[in-house]
C-alpha cells in the first residue's frame, strides 16, 4: 500500500484544528500518511496538539504517520518555543 501525502500550508490556527483532526483521521482510516509542513506560514499550539494526537491515533490504528519537520519551518520554530521535543512528531 502506497503512503498518501497531505500538504499543510498557509496560516493554521485553533479555528482549523477540528477540520485538520477530521482530515487526518479520515486519511489514516485509508492507510499510512505523510504530512508535509514546509508550506506552513504560521501555526499555533492547537495545531501541534492535533499533530501529536494524530501520532497516537495512527499507532492505535496500526498505521504509519510521518510528519515532515523542516528545521527552518514555522512548526519547528514553535516546537522549540514550546520546549517540545521534535521526536514527538517524528
Amino acid at each position: 500500500m502506497a503512503i498518501k501525502s497531505k500538504d499543510l500550508s498557509g496560516d493554521l490556527r485553533a479555528g482549523a484544528a477540528g477540520t485538520l483532526r477530521d482530515d487526518l483521521v479520515a486519511a489514516l482510516t485509508k492507510g499510512d500518511l505523510r504530512v508535509k509542513t514546509a508550506g506552513l506560514t504560521a501555526v499555533d499550539s492547537a495545531i501541534v496538539q492535533v499533530l501529536v494526537s494524530a501520532r497516537a491515533t495512527a499507532a492505535q490504528m496500526d498505521r504509519k504517520l510521518q510528519i515532515d519537520l523542516p528545521k527552518d519551518g514555522v512548526l519547528a520554530a514553535l516546537l522549540d518555543r514550546l520546549a517540545i521535543d521534535p521526536a514527538q512528531l517524528a
